[in-house]
């Protein structure tokens, strides 16, 4: 197949393709003499048109000469930008065993990982807050000073586990799993633990320490600890319904308004420091730390 092209047309893109050509070649040429950086031209005072130049020498008596920057010069530093959330982090069944001390202080706020595997990891001052960790392993895993806002952990593992000092509000352990076996260099761990408005309701354990714990509004309806400390926390509102408490030490201990319907006390130390055995197997009407 032929195109025909007149010899006008021909004429017509040749000139135009010159033009262009040699405009390119002028700026270009423009540009790379000038030493200053400076990009100068001419401006027609009638008509507009602009033309570049090397020099404003070059201009005609009808034309203004203009020039400006090739680069301009720094502008101030903006303010700084905060920090953006750490992105949605989905990780179901990850181990991260080997991973020593690399998840130190990590923001992992409402990452999804159901089944990982925590186990001895050292996890201080990490960011779990509205995090999915169901049936998640953190058995001897180090928590201490870590956040857990609003975190999921139903049926999480956390055997020897040390929460000193973290933050819990909120969260939901229903059921949570704390065995103590003997080679445990120290059971399940929740000194100073803000623990207000938990749900540890049909959790059990053996050897929990919650030693100056905040459980205000806590729902410990039916969980079974056996050999637990929980002298000087505070379980004001707490939900005690037919919890079992064997062995364990209530010293000090604030239950105002706390609701024990139906709790077990068996060989346990009551607020008030009388032992529950010699109390009729209770240890109401000797909830008064110090009475």
């Amino acid at each position: 197949m032929y195109i025909y092209i007149s010899r006008r047309v021909l004429i017509v893109l040749s000139v135009i393709l010159l033009l262009v050509v040699a405009s390119g070649a002028a700026l270009a040429g423009a540009m790379s003499q000038n030493e200053d950086n400076v990009i100068n031209a001419c401006y027609h005072n009638r008509t507009g048109a602009l033309r570049i130049v090397s020099d404003p020498s070059e201009c005609r008596p009808s034309e203004s000469p203009i020039w400006w920057n090739q680069v301009g010069p720094q502008g101030p530093p903006g303010p700084p930008g905060g920090s953006g959330p750490f992105p949605f982090f989905v990780c179901p069944g990850c181990d991260w065993r080997y991973i020593g001390d690399k998840l130190i202080g990590v923001d992992l706020a409402g990452a999804y990982m159901p089944f990982a595997q925590f186990e001895s990891v050292n996890l201080s001052g990490v960011v779990f807050s509205d995090a999915i960790l169901v049936n998640a392993n953190f058995m001897q895993a180090n928590l201490s000073g870590s956040k857990l806002l609003g975190t999921d952990l139903r049926g999480a593992n956390i055997g020897g586990a040390d929460f000193t000092d973290a933050n819990l509000a909120g969260s939901n352990l229903s059921p949570f799993h704390a065995p103590c076996p003997d080679e445990f260099a120290h059971c399940t761990i929740f000194t100073n633990a803000n623990l207000t408005g938990v749900d540890m309701s049909h959790a059990w354990g053996d050897k929990i320490t919650m030693r100056n714990a905040v459980l205000v509004d806590a729902n410990l309806a039916y969980v079974s600890f056996n050999l637990c400390d929980l002298s000087n926390a505070d379980l004001t509102r707490a939900n005690l319904t037919g919890a079992g408490f064997y062995g364990c030490d209530f010293t000090g201990a604030n239950l105002t308004d706390a609701v024990l319907e139906d709790v077990r006390w068996e060989a346990t130390i009551c607020p008030d420091g009388t032992n529950s055995d010699d109390n009729g197997g209770t240890c109401e009407g000797h909830l008064i730390p110090g009475g």
